[in-house]
């Protein structure tokens, strides 16, 4: 997976995805997405580092199979929560606190 993690102020904003989906886009009618290395990075991460960014951030952009299981697996989000752009899963979390 790729992860990248951006901070400004208060804000934590984790960024991740399937490394394989990097740089491709994704359409589904009038959505699309971009996997752009811009913003997700090319930092490589195994699943204990996504686990702990997701830990502390105030907000996630999640995209890919691998990524979004890890983040229901550990709790962060709930199926029922997840979209498909295409055949690629997308999520987005948001903390309020």
């Amino acid at each position: 997976m790729i992860l990248r993690v951006y901070k400004r102020g208060k804000d934590v904003v984790v960024a991740a995805c399937d490394e394989e989906l990097l740089n491709k886009t994704f359409k589904c009618g009038e959505l699309r997405l971009h996997v752009s290395k811009n913003f997700y990075g090319e930092e490589i991460c195994e699943e204990d580092d996504l686990i702990a960014a997701l830990k502390f951030c105030t907000s996630a952009n999640l995209v890919g199979s691998r990524t979004i299981d890890i983040a229901i697996k550990a709790g962060f989000i709930k199926p029922e929560g997840i979209i498909r752009i295409g055949d690629i899963p997308h999520a987005q979390l948001y903390r309020i606190f």
